[in-house]
C-alpha cells in the first residue's frame, strides 16, 4: 500500500484518513463521561470536537467547508474550557494536555511539509488522545458552577455568584 499517495486538495491519503477517523471518535467517549460527570455546560467541547473531527476526517480537503468548522470549533471551544474551568481542581491537567496539544500540532505540521505522512498522522493522533486526557482529567474534579467563575464574572455582568 503506498500512504504517500495523495490526490490535490487531499490531506491525507485515505488510509492515513482513516486512522485519525477512528481516532476522532474517542471524543464520544470522552462526551458520555462528561455527561456521567454531570459537567452539562462543557459537554459541548467533546460533543462538538467528535461531531467536527468525524466530519472533517471522513475525507479531509484543504480549504473545505469541513476543515473550516473544525479548526473554528477547536479554538471556540477549547478557549471555552480554558475560561470555564479557571480555578478547576485538576485544571492544571487541562493546561498541560492542551500546551502537548500545541507542540503535537506543530510537529506534525512540521513533518507534514517534509512528506513525513505517517509521522505526522501519528503525531495528530497523539493530539486526540491528549486532547481527550485533557477534558476527562479536568472533568474528574470539582470545577466552580459557571457564575461563580471569576473570569466570567469579568466577562459579563448578567453573570453574578449564586
Amino acid at each position: 500500500m503506498n500512504y504517500n499517495n495523495i490526490t490535490k486538495n487531499e490531506v491525507y491519503s485515505a488510509e492515513h484518513s482513516r486512522i485519525l477517523w477512528t481516532s476522532s471518535w474517542l471524543f464520544l467517549g470522552t462526551t458520555v463521561y462528561t455527561i456521567y460527570q454531570s459537567k452539562y455546560d462543557l459537554v459541548i467541547v467533546p460533543g462538538g470536537l467528535f461531531l467536527t473531527s468525524i466530519n472533517y476526517w471522513k475525507k479531509p480537503k484543504f480549504g473545505s467547508w469541513e476543515r473550516s468548522i473544525d479548526v473554528y470549533y477547536i479554538y471556540t471551544s477549547f478557549s471555552y474550557q480554558v475560561i470555564r474551568c479557571y480555578n478547576a481542581q485538576y485544571c492544571m491537567y487541562l493546561f498541560f494536555g492542551l500546551i502537548c496539544c500545541f507542540f503535537l500540532n506543530k510537529l506534525s505540521n512540521i513533518t507534514y511539509s517534509k512528506q513525513m505522512f505517517l509521522v505526522s498522522v501519528l503525531l495528530h493522533f497523539c493530539l486526540h488522545i491528549f486532547a481527550n486526557f485533557s477534558i476527562l482529567s479536568v472533568n474528574m474534579g470539582y470545577i466552580e458552577p459557571f457564575c461563580d467563575n471569576k473570569l466570567l464574572q469579568m466577562l459579563t455582568n448578567k453573570c453574578k455568584p449564586l
